[in-house]
């Protein structure tokens, strides 16, 4: 399982060499904080500084798995992509006592049970019709050392479902309930006055299964949320909900309880919300059945030369990109006392890769941001140097159709210690939480390729 490190802080933009003179250290230094102004006021350049463009070597890799408890969303959909095919997401979540000792009077009569999960976003159709299945869990949450539960989680559940039922989403609409509107919400009746669920949580009133959230948890441990396949003609949508909604008492998500005292007509509610409890999305590919053959050939059958051409990039441990700059390394250690002044890397977004249609600027645009993590020796991920700085960059340009990031001391590092070089990993950031795809022009493009800019001088 890999595993991000946030590396210590340097104590400056780099260990600069000896025979840089203090005029060269100013110009420098400036360069870093503004990058894309580098040799603007430079006369006839005479610190001798090149710019050169470097091909890189890049190709797709599968993502084994992502955290999914560490942010506010959870996903649940199913998605036919005609790239990356099918993907399906599930949610697994508790539900707690916001009161120990729960009492819900003396003959509480049940109306009915509701869960109530409210949205946080959307990508792609949302206006299909998707068939939702709600399982009671039969197995608790694992307790990992790590604290984290990944996209691979797979939790034991009752074989009936709770609910079967067709859903139009309705991501943007606000929902009335009775006489008050709410945000946004899905709402599933679980159960009736003759359910199995509801009868089993009216009867708990008073025992010591609502004695605290322990007792509770053993009693009742939470709920599978997930949806059929859909078929192939249909697009679907991956829709983003908050479990953690820290508003109002009635916005969390929860499983709303409707009851009634004997002999009364007043109704009552009852929540056990979502938020503080133990939660996780799990996400299927299907093996990437129904993907394009480039991006088969690179991420299944191991064929690199594919990543000349495409790219390919998916959220919820989908697929990353594997970059590495060794020939330029290679090429720049035949010189001594390289220094960089600046390392861009290029990533253009193939737009005419597919129809006009498949990036919708509505339902299902290009990611806002990509994300660049280096590996080290055993595999594991970690943040670079220059991650921590605003010139890091990484956000999408509408107007270029590219990403750009600038990992000037991270290549320095490199240069200076090639032995540490073991390849970077392009990600989607906040691939966890969100389902964004995009596709990339390969770095053995003729026009406009994914590629590396340096501008450096050489001492000597």
């Amino acid at each position: 399982m890999k595993k991000n490190y946030i590396p210590r802080g340097f104590g400056g933009f780099f260990r600069l060499i000896s025979l840089v003179t203090s005029v060269f250290t100013l110009m420098f230094f400036t360069s870093c904080e503004e990058p894309d102004e580098i040799g603007m006021d430079l006369v006839e350049n005479p610190l001798s500084l090149s710019t050169e463009v470097y091909e890189v070597t890049a190709y797709s890799v599968p993502e084994d798995s992502v955290p999914t408890n560490f942010s506010t969303r959870n996903l649940l959909g199913f998605f036919n992509d005609p790239v990356f095919g099918s993907t399906r997401t599930s949610i697994y979540t508790e539900f707690r006592l916001t009161a120990d000792s729960l009492f819900l009077g003396e003959d509480p009569i049940l109306d009915s049970v509701v869960l109530e999960l409210y949205y946080a976003g959307y990508y792609g159709n949302y206006t299909t019709f998707q068939n939702v299945k709600v399982y009671e869990l039969s197995e608790n949450f694992p307790e990992p050392e790590d604290g984290a539960f990944y996209s691979t989680l797979v939790l034991e559940h009752k074989e009936t479902p709770v609910v079967d039922i067709d859903v139009r989403p309705t991501p943007d609409d606000s929902v009335a309930v009775g006489h008050h509107t709410y945000p946004p919400h899905l709402r599933i009746r679980l159960s009736d006055d003759t359910g199995e669920l509801g009868k089993k949580l009216i009867d708990a009133s008073g025992t010591e299964h609502f004695y605290d959230n322990d007792a509770f948890r053993e009693f009742f441990k939470g709920l599978y949320v997930t949806v059929d396949m859909l078929p192939p003609d249909e697009d679907g949508a991956i829709l983003y909900f908050n479990l953690l909604r820290a508003e109002a008492y009635e916005s969390n998500s929860t499983i709303r309880l409707y009851y009634h005292q004997e002999g009364d007509t007043i109704s009552s509610t009852w929540s056990f919300p979502a938020s503080e409890s133990k939660r996780a999305t799990n996400a299927e590919q299907f093996g990437y059945e129904n993907a394009h053959e480039y991006l088969k050939k690179q991420i299944i059958e191991s064929e690199t030369s594919y990543g000349d051409s495409l790219l390919f990039l998916q959220s919820m441990a989908g697929v990353n990109v594997f970059i590495d700059f060794q020939e330029t390394l290679e090429s720049l250690a035949k010189e001594e006392n390289v220094v960089i002044n600046r390392a861009k890397l290029i990533i253009p977004v193939d737009l005419d890769f597919t129809d006009e249609n498949y990036y919708s600027e509505e339902h299902s645009p290009p990611p806002g941001r990509l994300y660049l993590l280096k590996k080290d020796e055993d595999g594991d991920l970690a943040h670079i140097i220059d991650s921590n700085f605003g010139y890091f960059d990484g956000w999408y340009d509408e107007d270029e159709k590219e990403y750009r990031m600038n990992i000037t001391q991270h290549f320095q590092q490199l240069l200076e210690d090639p032995g540490s070089n073991y390849g970077m990993i392009l990600v989607i950031a906040e691939s966890h939480s969100n389902a964004n795809r995009v596709v990339l022009k390969g770095p053995g493009r003729e026009e406009n390729p994914l590629r590396l800019e340096l501008n450096y001088i050489n001492l000597e």
